[in-house]
């Protein structure tokens, strides 16, 4: 099943942080230990691992308006309930943060938006943004109801701003995926890219 086939029954759609625009990338896969991969653009690239006992998918088999796209192996493609999910965003002049500032402002008003449509829909709840390092920023969203909750890291990368999160159904489950989702934010590493002159991205391979 391709991961758009995965839309009409993830019920994580559209989360918080999905706000940033995205770039349509390719993918390739390298041969060594465990799930590696690189992921690329026109200008910006990133090489990350899935963690053991998570499947991956890249560019157009990505979940609509990610760039990769990951889940567990042991959760059924027909009742998904975690995800990790990595979307790009041009690096403009903003700084990190207020990259992050601007990102937030938007869930908020979405998330103000759709509770206004749906009254019973319970508020968005913003933790506070940590620094992690000078180019990395975590936020924790979460709802009234545990219906939904998400870790985000913000990392500034050469050419573009990335955004890495773990998006779960309940804070139960993302303690238990915690780890998994640390050990992915560690594997990650933004890189640069560059064509000859003239030449374009290949298509996507997987």
């Amino acid at each position: 099943m391709s991961m758009f086939a995965l839309i009409a029954i993830l019920a994580l759609a559209a989360p918080p942080a999905a706000a940033a625009t995205t770039t349509p990338a390719s993918s390739v896969a390298i041969a060594g230990h465990g799930s590696c991969f690189i992921v690329y653009g026109d200008n910006w690239a990133f090489m990350a691992e899935a963690p053991k006992g998570w499947l991956a998918a890249c560019g157009d088999q990505a979940l609509q308006s990610t760039v990769f796209t990951l889940w567990p192996s042991n959760e059924s493609p027909q009742a998904l309930k975690t995800i990790m999910y990595v979307t790009v965003s041009s690096l403009g002049h903003d700084g990190l943060d207020d990259f992050v500032k601007g990102d937030i402002e938007t869930a908020v008003n979405r998330d103000a938006k759709s509770r206004k449509a749906n009254v019973r829909q319970p508020p968005m709840h913003v933790g506070k943004v940590r620094t992690v390092s000078a180019t990395r920023r975590l936020v924790h969203f979460e709802h009234d109801s545990g219906d939904r909750d998400e870790l985000v890291e913000y990392i500034k990368g050469p050419t573009a701003y990335f955004i890495v999160a773990l998006s779960t159904l309940s804070p139960a489950q993302t303690a238990r995926y915690r780890g998994a989702f640390q050990a992915f934010l560690k594997s990650f590493s933004p890189m640069t890219v560059q064509f000859e002159k003239g030449a374009k991205p290949p298509s996507s391979k997987h």
